[in-house]
């Protein structure tokens, strides 16, 4: 059931942006060795046949290795928790994934890191998606909405 959903959105996702090479499962094994991670099934299901970062809404470091040097930075010079991935940063707001018993992914503002480095309470009111699945959902929806606003405001220029 859960692979089916997955296999829609990909479907989905390869129709909005098609993608040209996906992460191979050696590389998603050594990311995991490298970052002392488990990835959840379905962030591993859609890496390994469509890559999120060629999704254009929200900018996301390179996987494997922009994720791998963002996140061991982050834990090096601030203390990121160790189950905490960082996916993507736009200069004000960054995407975490929150790897525990229940996996979160999390937006929020850049100085939110700072407090879940401090275990401190979120200053802004981050975006909680429950799953990888929920997030990929939610960057397709908004890739495609901004395609289509693009599309029409092409036609009125034109």
């Amino acid at each position: 059931m859960q692979s089916e959903k997955l296999d829609k959105l990909i479907f989905k996702a390869k129709h909005i942006e098609p993608v040209y090479g996906v992460i191979k499962p050696n590389e998603l094994y050594m990311v995991e060795k490298e970052l002392d991670v488990n990835f959840p099934f379905d962030f591993k299901y859609i890496s390994l046949k469509y890559s999120y970062e060629y999704i254009n809404f929200f900018d996301t470091y390179s996987f494997p290795f922009g994720v791998i040097e963002v996140t061991k930075d982050w834990r090096k010079n601030i203390k990121l928790p160790v189950n905490y991935i960082a996916l993507g940063d736009n200069g004000s707001s960054t995407i975490l994934m929150k790897i525990e018993n229940d996996i979160n992914i999390i937006w929020t503002a850049l100085e939110d890191v700072l407090n879940i480095c401090n275990n401190q309470k979120f200053m802004h009111n981050p975006t909680i998606f429950s799953s990888f699945t929920d997030f990929f959902e939610y960057l397709l929806n908004e890739e495609e909405k901004m395609k289509a606003e693009e599309a029409e405001l092409n036609k009125k220029t034109n």
